[in-house]
């Protein structure tokens, strides 16, 4: 993965929905504004103003300054941390098996 990508996707569909779309690039302005953030790779995906925080990052500090950033961003209404600290190990998220 490229070190310091934040990637935000939204979910489309019902009404419950319509905050998600101008929500996505405010979460994401946050993110970057975390120092050190340059040296992880985040994906974000907002669905029903949660937003998800999945990928790697170096240390718990960065994780917990990212979900707090997160946190801040008025009309998020909970932050879902699944961060996982250095390269190693099996991700507290799903991933696809091996080809």
């Amino acid at each position: 993965a490229t070190a310091g990508v934040i990637n935000a996707v939204t979910k489309q569909g019902s009404n419950a929905y319509r905050y998600d779309k101008p929500l996505a690039p405010k979460v994401r302005a946050a993110l970057l504004a975390v120092p050190g953030v340059k040296k992880s790779s985040v994906w974000v995906i907002i669905q029903r103003r949660w937003v998800y925080l999945q990928g790697c990052v170096p240390d718990a500090a960065l994780a917990r300054k990212l979900e707090r950033a997160a946190r801040a961003v008025a009309d998020v209404e909970t932050v879902v941390p699944d961060l996982m600290t250095g390269t190693r190990g099996k991700p507290p998220y799903p991933v696809a098996p091996p080809r």
